[in-house]
C-alpha cells in the first residue's frame, strides 16, 4: 500500500437500499479487513463485505449505544492491526451520508491525534431518500434558496437550544432527522415561533427500504400523527405528497379513519411497500392542497 494512503475510511451506507450505495463505497467494502458499523446500515449492505469482520457500535435513541470514546479507540486498535504491507482497510461504514449528524468529528480527531490516514466516502442522505419517497424537490427555483437539514437533538438539559428551528423558520421548511421522539416538543415549538399550522409535512419512516411509510401530515398535526416503534423517521417540513409516476389512489385501511393513500409501485422491492396516508383536513387545506398539491416544497406564506 503506498505510504501515507488512507487506512480508515468513514464510508457512507445510504438510507438503506443497496442500490443507492456509491461506486466507490462498494470498492471499499470489498477491500474491508473491518467494517464498524451502525444499527441502521442493513444486512443487505453488510453482505457486500463477506470478508470483513463486523462490529457493530449502533447508537439508537432510548437504548444502550456504543459510547463514542469506545468507537474512536476500535477505529484506532484496528486500524493498527492492519499488515502495512496488504491492502487491507478498516471502513467505518455510516448510515446516509458519514458527515451528516454522524459524529465524524470526533473520529476524525481521534484518526488525527494518532497519526492514522484517513479517507471519507460521502453517500445518499436521508433526506434525499425522503424527498425521492415523496416526489418532491429539496429546492425550487424563486421560491425554495435554502437547504435546510436539522436536528432537533439537543443536549441533555439544553431544551432552550432553538438553533435548530430558526433556519426552518427562515426558509419555511426542510428536513429534520431524529424528531419522531421528539414530536411534541417539535410542534410546539414551530408553533410558538410562528409556522402556520396548515403548512405541509411529511413523516417518512425507513427511506428507500422495502418497509418504507409515508404519512402526509401539517405542522399542527405532527404529534398526532408521528410514526411508532423506534423506526429511523425523518420529518419532511413545507412540502406536499406527490404521488410518483407508476403510483394510483387507492383507500388504504389502518388503525385510524381511512384516508386515500398511494401504494408503492414500479419493479424495485425497496419501493413497493410504500403506503402513503394523510390525516383529515380542513376545508381550507383541502382548497390549498387542489391549487398547490404538484409545486412540491414551498414557502411559509
Amino acid at each position: 500500500m503506498a505510504e501515507n494512503a488512507p487506512r480508515v475510511w468513514l464510508v457512507g451506507a445510504g438510507p438503506g437500499d443497496p442500490d443507492l450505495l456509491t461506486v466507490q463505497a462498494l470498492k471499499l467494502l470489498a477491500r474491508a479487513r473491518v467494517v464498524i458499523h451502525d444499527a441502521l446500515v442493513s444486512e443487505a449492505i453488510l453482505a457486500l463485505a463477506p470478508q470483513a469482520l463486523r462490529v457493530p457500535v449502533g447508537k439508537r435513541a432510548g437504548r444502550v449505544s456504543a459510547r463514542q470514546t469506545h468507537i474512536n479507540a476500535l477505529l484506532i486498535e484496528h486500524a493498527r492491526a492492519l499488515d502495512p504491507n496488504a491492502d487491507d482497510l478498516v471502513v467505518r461504514l455510516k448510515g446516509g451520508d458519514p458527515l451528516i449528524f454522524a459524529r465524524a468529528q470526533e473520529e476524525i480527531d481521534a484518526l488525527r491525534a494518532a497519526g492514522i490516514a484517513f479517507g471519507i466516502a460521502p453517500g445518499v442522505t436521508a433526506a434525499q431518500a425522503g424527498h425521492a419517497a415523496i416526489g418532491a424537490p429539496m429546492t425550487r427555483r424563486g421560491q425554495r434558496r435554502a437547504l435546510v437539514l436539522s436536528t432537533p437533538q439537543v443536549q441533555t438539559g439544553d431544551g432552550s437550544d432553538l438553533s435548530w428551528a430558526r433556519p426552518l423558520l427562515a426558509s419555511g421548511g426542510g428536513a429534520l432527522y431524529m424528531a419522531a421522539t421528539a414530536a411534541a416538543r417539535v410542534q410546539a415549538t414551530l408553533l410558538v415561533m410562528g409556522m402556520a399550522t396548515d403548512l405541509p409535512a411529511a413523516w417518512v419512516v425507513d427511506a428507500s427500504r422495502p418497509t418504507q411509510r409515508i404519512t402526509a401530515t401539517t405542522v399542527g398535526r405532527l404529534t398526532q400523527d408521528a410514526p411508532a416503534g423506534g423506526a429511523p423517521a425523518l420529518l419532511l417540513i413545507g412540502c406536499y405528497t406527490n404521488a410518483p409516476a407508476g403510483r394510483w389512489p387507492r383507500r388504504q385501511r389502518q388503525n385510524r379513519p381511512k384516508h386515500p393513500g398511494v401504494p408503492g409501485g414500479g419493479r424495485h422491492p425497496a419501493r413497493q411497500v410504500q403506503v402513503l396516508t394523510e390525516p383529515g383536513l380542513t376545508a381550507r387545506e383541502r382548497r390549498l392542497r387542489g391549487s398547490d398539491q404538484t409545486e412540491g416544497c414551498r414557502s411559509q406564506s
